[in-house]
């Protein structure tokens, strides 16, 4: 009861919807929230294990500085960004 649990939420021309790779819930415990997770630029951090394993995705082209993310921990993030 003191935990609360996020969704990614993925925009498309059509709708926002729950991403494919996040939870929905299971009828039980469901997300309270759900927030961007899909497609999030923010910082690149050189050498880290993200920028190594998925510099071909993540990088966003023209711009050494930024990484394109995408996944539950992006929305955790936003959602906590608001929260504060």
């Amino acid at each position: 009861p003191y935990v609360i649990t996020v969704a990614a939420a993925d925009v498309s021309d059509e709708a926002m919807q729950i991403a494919d790779f996040s939870s929905a819930g299971d009828g039980i415990r469901n997300p309270d929230i759900s927030a961007p997770g899909a497609h999030i630029e923010s910082l690149r951090a050189p050498g880290s294990t993200a920028d190594l394993d998925h510099s071909d995705v993540g990088r966003v082209s023209g711009d050494d500085l930024v990484f394109k993310g995408t996944g539950t921990s992006q929305a955790t993030a936003v959602t906590a960004g608001a929260v504060a």
